[in-house]
């Protein structure tokens, strides 16, 4: 009887063991990838993105992690990851991806209106030039006192053994008005102003990066009476920044420190340092929180390269103030109000605080509340269209913005 127990014991350990390995298969290792729906991407570009995960066991975790590797691209509207067993070896995996690609060439026009005046031009950009992602910019924009042409091409580092390059120039011819916090005209220049940025480009892991380059900005007066300003400079950035997207918002934590180093033709050194930190993180699927908080310091910079408001990601000062110590930050929430297949329109409401050296040296601490509407495109890869209006509560002014292609 003892036997018997036994061997109808041990038939059913096999058996249940023999289950189990039918409703939970081996992982296999991947081996290689394919793509499907590609159209004006490279396959060359996206293999040389994943190929740090030939090796790995597939699993959950590892769709997820290629998933977000391929929507951090920018390039993408519809990702679907799969895994089958290779041709070769049954043991190892093929992932199989398919992709609806984002429209990426385009020529777009673009303006804003903001207490500061109007502003309108248009720009041809190619967000996924050559099939690897590299970007192409060519525009101009006009406004009341001053025109402007600008370019760039940035071809970006996939990895460590990939680095990458950005290239970048811009000419205007402007009037800048530099304003008080109060609104008061302090300075009006008028010349041209030539720019010129190389840089070097690499990831040191998924998440950070780093670059380093070298710019000249040269501030020619047409009051011969000014003397022209001529700066060389040199430029490093680190940047750790981790993104995710819920089907609705992106989630992003990011941290980055900048700095300039260089000196005028005349022998004044001149030095920047800058620290940007930003949490934006969903509470539920449509809300989200926004966090951010920018520190900007400046030594020896001549008054019209000085940092303006955008520097530090405020709205409450006059578009037209310059300073060289600015420390803001804004918190606050963002609501999925209208979400189409094309586009989704949200609701958002900030408080921002923001501490600057005005011009007499006394240092201003503005805050106050601002909100506004912002829409998303779905089937391009640009920023958002928005509106705001913010109040400065210690300087009862209200500043107002409105801006298409641009981030603001």
């Amino acid at each position: 009887m003892k036997k018997i127990l036994m061997i109808i014991l041990s038939v059913f350990l096999f058996s249940l063991m023999m289950f189990a390995e039918e409703i939970v298969p081996r992982q296999g290792v991947i081996s290689g990838f394919e793509f499907s729906g590609l159209k004006r991407t490279k396959e060359s570009y996206l293999l040389k993105v994943l190929q740090k995960y030939k090796g790995f066991a597939f699993d959950e975790d590892i769709v997820k992690a290629i998933e977000n590797e391929l929507r951090e691209q920018g390039l993408f509207s519809y990702i679907d990851v799969q895994g089958v067993p290779s041709a070769r070896n049954a043991e190892d995996t093929t992932v199989k991806i398919a992709l609806k690609e984002k429209i990426s060439f385009l020529v777009l026009p673009f303006g804003a209106v903001s207490n500061g005046g109007l502003m309108g031009g248009a720009a041809m950009l190619d967000q996924n030039a050559f099939g690897e992602r590299d970007t192409f910019l060519l525009g101009g924009m006009i406004a009341k006192n001053s025109f402007t042409v600008m370019t760039s091409f940035r071809k970006p580092s996939v990895d460590i053994t990939h680095p990458g390059f950005a290239l970048s120039g811009s000419y205007s011819k402007q009037k800048t008005a530099i304003e008080s916090i109060e609104g008061d005209k302090l300075y009006e220049l008028n010349g041209h102003m030539f720019f010129a940025e190389a840089d070097v480009t690499g990831k040191f892991s998924t998440h950070f990066s780093g670059s380093a380059g070298i710019s000249y900005t040269g501030n020619y007066f047409i009051d011969k009476g000014l003397d022209n300003i001529h700066i060389i400079a040199f430029h490093p950035v680190l940047r750790y920044e981790i993104s995710d997207w819920n089907g609705v918002f992106t989630s992003e934590k990011l941290f980055e420190v900048s700095g300039t180093i260089g000196c005028t033709t005349d022998g004044d050194f001149v030095t920047t340092q800058k620290i940007h930190a930003s949490i934006q993180q969903p509470v539920i699927p449509r809300l989200r929180f926004l966090l951010e908080a920018c520190l900007s310091n400046e030594h020896n910079m001549p008054v019209i390269d000085q940092q303006t408001r955008s520097s530090v990601s405020n709205n409450l000062l006059p578009a037209n103030f310059h300073s060289p110590k600015m420390l803001g930050s804004n918190f606050g929430l963002e609501l999925a109000a209208i979400q189409t297949k094309f586009a989704m329109l949200s609701v958002y409401g900030v408080y921002q605080i923001v501490l600057v050296k005005d011009y007499d040296d006394k240092t201003d601490f503005s805050y106050g509340p601002g909100g506004g509407v912002r829409i998303y495109l779905a089937t391009i890869n640009l920023p958002a269209v928005g509106m705001g209006l913010y109040y400065n509560i210690p300087h009862h002014a209200f500043e107002f913005g409105v801006s298409m292609g641009v981030s603001f």
